[in-house]
């Protein structure tokens, strides 16, 4: 049979032969598969020699792993060290083969640490009585196993973009058209990423799967997004560039949003220091807690009627933001939402806002002016605490409570006007000197 698959076996001899050996007469009762067993297929010559070309000829490096297996690995001359480091350096498939319940040493040596990252096999003795059965379970776990692309993992059908290496090859990655998922995690601490081209198939960014690439500075938005995850791009400090896959944007760091229907996560963009502007489209039905945190140059956001909820300390700590565009859809402005909010010169609560939720505007020294709306029935405790360019407040008959704390210590407030009836918190107007 031509094209056949090569795989290598690599045990060790005083533990598992018996194994190894099993598992090498099982694979030739097909022949689809060139099995390399070293008491079986070497020949005469350098040993070593031999065994590095079959490794790096191999398409499949099953590793047998029994109760003492990694025994005396920490030696350089241990040769199961020395085959699954050549394996790992080679980027090999490979499948860890677990009999008896063995199980991974709590400490490995470095070099060879990663192999507990791949998914493996379990099996015992008595297995073998079924030696069709051990067949085809190993080649449904061969014809699905993930592939390896320039140091990237993607699922056998290449749909699913599994996982990079944190060293992956390449400062700019160019994700290949008609991977629709980037899993959890996917690109995670890949610090010397730059640049990532994300085809239009994608529709889904998992959770945390760029979190902490330090360098990457551009990114697109494709076209079909459905879904950014909690922490996508948390920690990308220098990220200032985000665009739509046919069309750049060069004004340095805007982010503009595809028109897909599109939910942005938790902590998705917390701590990219190098965004300065958002405009976010009518796509975007929900914006996650945390979702701009501590985005310190970040200075407009416009949001657009389709947004129903700005989760909790979603513009948190984006000390340079200026001015921002509450729509009228938001019934609801989160707890903390812009919370230390310098910069923040004015303050619009839209007309279906019935809320303002705790420490929403805590903090918010530069505030000078608030136009509350009247559909507005509860300001959460502490909502406007530390406001200290607020000088004015007229709060509408619509309100019903204010909360603990809600304005203490805005300073410079010398005049408030409260409707009756009210219900007013503890120290409401705390540290307002100026109030008479």
């Amino acid at each position: 049979m031509e094209n056949k698959k090569n795989i290598f076996i690599s045990y060790r001899r005083k533990y598992s032969f018996y194994q190894a050996l099993k598992i090498y007469e099982i694979l030739n009762l097909n022949d689809e598969y060139n099995v390399s067993l070293d008491l079986k297929t070497m020949k005469g010559g350098r040993f070593d020699e031999q065994l590095y070309t079959k490794i790096e000829e191999c398409e499949f490096f099953l590793l047998i792993v029994t109760e003492n297996t990694f025994k005396g690995c920490r030696m350089k001359k241990n040769w199961v060290r020395k085959e699954l480091h050549h394996a790992l350096k080679k980027e090999k498939r490979i499948i860890p083969i677990l009999f008896d319940d063995a199980k991974f040493p709590e400490k490995l040596p470095k070099i060879i640490d990663d192999v507990r990252s791949y998914e493996s096999i379990e099996l015992n003795r008595n297995n073998f009585l079924s030696p069709d059965a051990i067949f085809t379970k190993l080649k449904d776990f061969m014809d699905n196993y993930p592939d390896f692309i320039d140091g990237i993992e993607y699922s056998h059908n290449g749909k699913f973009l599994i996982k990079a290496s944190k060293g992956i090859k390449g400062r700019v990655v160019s994700i290949p058209d008609g991977v629709t998922k980037i899993g959890d995690g996917a690109f995670t601490g890949c610090t010397l990423l730059e640049e990532i081209l994300i085809p239009d198939s994608v529709t889904y960014i998992g959770n945390s799967a760029f979190e902490g690439c330090t360098s990457l500075t551009s990114i697109n938005i494709p076209k079909k997004i459905r879904y950014i995850g909690d922490y996508a791009f948390k920690g990308c400090m220098s990220l200032n560039t985000i665009y739509t896959l046919h069309k750049f944007y060069e004004t340095h760091a805007l982010a503009l949003f595809p028109d897909s229907k599109l939910e942005i996560g938790n902590d998705a963009f917390r701590g990219c220091i190098g965004l300065k502007k958002i405009n976010i489209p009518n796509s975007v039905t929900k914006i996650g807690k945390r979702a701009f945190y501590s985005c310190y140059e970040l200075k407009k956001v416009t949001i657009p009627d389709s947004v129903t909820e700005i989760g909790l300390g979603a513009f948190s700590g984006c000390i340079g933001l200026t001015e921002i565009s509450i729509p009228n859809s938001v019934t609801y402005i989160g707890d903390w939402a812009y919370e230390d909010c310098k910069g923040l010169t004015k303050v619009i609560i839209p007309d279906n806002v019935t809320e303002i939720g705790k420490n929403a505007f805590l903090d918010c020294t530069g505030l000078t002016e608030i136009n509350f709306s009247n559909s507005v029935s509860k300001i959460g405790e502490r909502a406007f605490e530390g406001c200290y360019g607020l000088t004015e407040i007229n709060i509408p008959d619509s309100v019903k409570e204010i909360g603990d704390y809600a304005f203490s210590y805005c300073k410079e407030l010398t005049k408030i006007t409260i409707p009756n009836g009210v219900k007013i918190g503890l120290n409401a107007f705390e540290g307002c000197t100026k109030l008479k």
